[in-house]
């Protein structure tokens, strides 16, 4: 028996306590040291050690120091298993003194295991901190944090014996936590669907549970399976606590990088389904898609130098593919847009993925979702887009909804000054009354936007405005074509 002075209150009361002692009575197996199968490292998978199991094992106690010793993924130790049963012990139970070959184990509680059993499982050791959770029954413990991504999704125990494949001690508090984590990342983005098992994921949860006449599923112990009414309590955590939780840990926020990296493969998917590119190369040579009049070298190893033309409909098309003739094919390819582009950024990921011209120019690029292009044509079809509109508000519209799309998907493109051009062409022009109806005079003045123009005009006396003749180009088939196809197309700004 053993005295522990406990304060209440600040009373100081002297509890009687039994002390519990464990060693190995190597005299009675006739050791006189414990053999090379219980102190050196052995491979994960054997002796039904499964590997799914090896966090138990990075997760076990030191006698040198008190705490995790980091074997890895490639093999265990069989006095870790022992080292563990001690760790497990002294997190369950708060308070209670535990001590490995004389030395006491620095395992405060579930919160430390948490922290220990994350920063192990991390790639870099820089996991975030695990927080616990308040005003849990006096029979739960519950200690929440990221997930850092290997796998893993906690640890869980009944009565201090840990239960290694979860059980519905895990279910009930893991249900509830995600159900609330997935209504918050909905809140942050609404029209992003999140999965169940994306959520669940992104949860690192350790569980402590007294559970009243526990069932298991064999006696190994390794699941809990008591149905939750059966318990003898409920974890008693909080909607209000599970959201201070996940705003502390930032699980939502990976809640939602898993959704954006799934959706990002399921565009992938549709675009390879487009352009018929079973194998998932995004440099494919060629693309069955209609109306596209693709470059020759579009696809192939020289691809960086292939420019797409994207054109305000198909009379556009046609006056870009008559330059081609004098241009070539080899560097240049031209496909029409409807119209304007989808606004991608209040659309929904059914909407986004559904569109066919969205789908398409990624197809004919080569763009991957999430992917970042520290190189402006690494991997892509194209090394370069022309953005051949008219020079009215409806072109800019577009131009606009396409540096959007790039902006909100491929953000690092938009950092290389020459990936995407325009093909300028004025919207306005001016001529001296004494040239040729319709010709070009040696003093004529072209705008490229209708504010330039005004301006220019608004400033000129009443007197000298008849002297000009204005002619506004509504659209680019306006334009002479001789012109157009010498001077835009082979100096684009």
């Amino acid at each position: 028996m053993t005295c522990t002075r406990v304060q209440q209150r600040g009373i100081w009361l002297i509890y009687r306590m039994a002390q519990v002692t464990f060693s190995i009575d190597l005299r009675r197996f006739q050791l006189g040291k414990l053999d090379s199968d219980t102190v050196l490292p052995r491979p994960l998978g054997t002796s039904g050690i499964a590997e799914e199991s090896c966090h138990s094992f990075s997760a076990g106690c030191s006698a040198s120091d008190g705490v995790f010793p980091h074997c890895g993924r490639a093999c265990y130790k069989q006095i870790d298993l022992w080292s563990r049963r001690v760790c497990d012990v002294a997190a369950c139970n708060p308070g209670l003194k535990c001590y490995l070959n004389g030395k006491i184990v620095q395992m405060k509680d579930i919160k430390t295991l948490a922290n220990k059993s994350v920063i192990a499982l991390s790639k870099n050791g820089d996991a975030a901190p695990a927080v616990l959770v308040r005003g849990t029954h006096e029979r739960w413990r519950v200690a929440i944090a990221a997930n850092p991504g290997r796998g893993d999704s906690g640890l869980s125990y009944v009565n201090s014996v840990a239960t290694t494949r979860g059980g519905t001690h895990v279910k009930a508090v893991m249900d509830h936590v995600v159900d609330i984590a997935i209504a918050e990342a909905r809140k942050k983005e609404k029209d992003l669907s999140v999965t169940l098992s994306q959520a669940s994921k992104a949860v690192f949860l350790v569980v402590a549970a007294q559970i009243e006449n526990p069932v298991f599923d064999s006696q190994a112990k390794e699941m809990l399976v008591t149905p939750p009414a059966e318990f003898g309590s409920s974890p008693g955590i909080s909607d209000s606590e599970v959201r201070r939780v996940l705003r502390v840990t930032g699980i939502v926020d990976k809640i939602l990088s898993f959704s954006r990296k799934a959706q990002g493969k399921a565009l992938d998917a549709v675009s390879r389904k487009m352009t018929g590119d079973t194998a998932g190369g995004a440099n494919k040579l060629r693309l069955s898609i209609p109306k596209l009049e693709d470059a020759n070298w579009a696809g192939g190893p020289k691809s960086a130098q292939c420019t797409l033309i994207l054109t305000e409909g198909d009379s556009a098309k046609a006056l870009a593919v008559s330059g081609l003739s004098i241009l070539g094919r080899n560097e240049y390819g031209v496909f029409p847009l409807k119209g304007k582009l989808l606004n991608v950024r209040d659309a929904s990921h059914k909407t986004v993925r559904d569109n066919a011209e969205f789908t398409a120019i990624k197809a004919i690029l080569g763009l991957q979702h999430g992917k970042q292009y520290e190189k402006a044509r690494e991997g892509l079809r194209y090394g370069k887009v022309m953005l051949m509109t008219d020079q009215d508000v409806d072109g800019s519209h577009i131009k606009g909804l396409f540096f959007n799309m790039m902006h909100h998907f491929w953000p690092n493109l938009l950092q290389k000054n020459d990936f995407i051009v325009e093909f300028v062409t004025p919207i306005v022009k001016a001529f001296p009354r004494s040239s040729a109806s319709g010709g070009r005079g040696e003093d004529e003045v072209a705008f490229f936007t209708l504010q330039e123009y005004n301006t220019w005009w608004a400033a000129m006396p009443e007197e000298k405005r008849r002297r000009w003749r204005i002619k506004y180009y509504k659209g680019l088939g306006a334009t002479l074509i001789q012109n157009l196809t010498l001077r835009s197309l082979s100096s684009p700004t």
